[in-house]
């Protein structure tokens, strides 16, 4: 079974690649790349309490 959290990391994921190539370019794809590292982080946290 698909836990709520991998489901809302596919989805943000989803919306990250739409983003991306809708910018187009690698500056947008690396600042994208790390501020979905960071919100994974977070939502890993938020999971654990």
């Amino acid at each position: 079974m698909l836990e709520p959290a991998l489901g809302r990391r596919l989805r943000l994921a989803a919306v990250v690649l739409l983003a991306v190539s809708s910018l187009g370019g690698v500056g947008p794809l690396l600042f994208l790349s790390h501020a979905v590292y960071l919100l994974n982080i977070n939502i890993r946290l938020i999971d654990q309490q």
